[in-house]
């Protein structure tokens, strides 16, 4: 019995180094690996791993949201896996498939998984999008010159209904625009 250990990076700056650290803590001698981005989905180092994989052997993964994309991708992932009567464990959330698990936890992996799936996603499309230059949320109602015409105006005594119905603002976006 072979502990093969696989995890993915989505950038440079990722904690590949802590990922590598505790799947050789946990006796995998062979540690595959890729690399992802939001263009390159590809991966080889999975490719090979299950290529190379026999009867036996246990793929370890410190997630099994790193196996696949999207819970679609993942249970086909999971049966071939299991047709070549080898297994797989998961050091977060604890899973084991060489010991009988209950199906309710079983569900309560999946969905725990279906979760990191998302936020790996969104991850990445926030990181994508930075790296162009965007940035997220919703855009400010006023302008920063604006911004200072309130304070002012509310520095002379202007009733702070008026201020917002000048402005189209409503009286909480007034303090917090008069705190900044």
């Amino acid at each position: 019995m072979r502990k093969i250990g696989y995890f993915c990076v989505y950038f440079p700056n990722d904690t590949q180094l802590v990922e590598k650290k505790r799947l050789k803590d946990v006796g995998c001698k062979v540690v595959f690996k890729d690399s992802l981005s939001v263009q390159n989905h590809d991966r080889p180092g999975l490719d090979t791993l299950l290529s190379e994989l026999r009867a036996g052997d246990v793929l370890i993964v410190h997630r099994l949201a790193y196996l696949a994309s999207s819970l679609q991708q993942l249970l086909p992932l999971i049966t071939k896996i299991h047709t070549k009567n080898a297994f797989i464990r998961s050091l977060d959330p604890e899973l084991d498939t060489r010991k009988e698990v209950p199906f309710s936890s079983i569900c309560k992996h999946l969905f725990t998984t279906h979760e990191h799936m998302i936020d790996k996603r969104l991850f990445s499309a926030r990181q994508s999008a930075k790296t162009r230059g965007l940035q997220g949320g919703r855009p400010e109602k006023i302008s920063d010159r604006q911004k200072q015409d309130l304070q002012q105006l509310y520095y002379d005594n202007i009733p702070v209904e008026s201020i917002c119905n000048r402005y189209a603002i409503s009286r909480p976006t007034f303090y917090k625009y008069l705190k900044q």
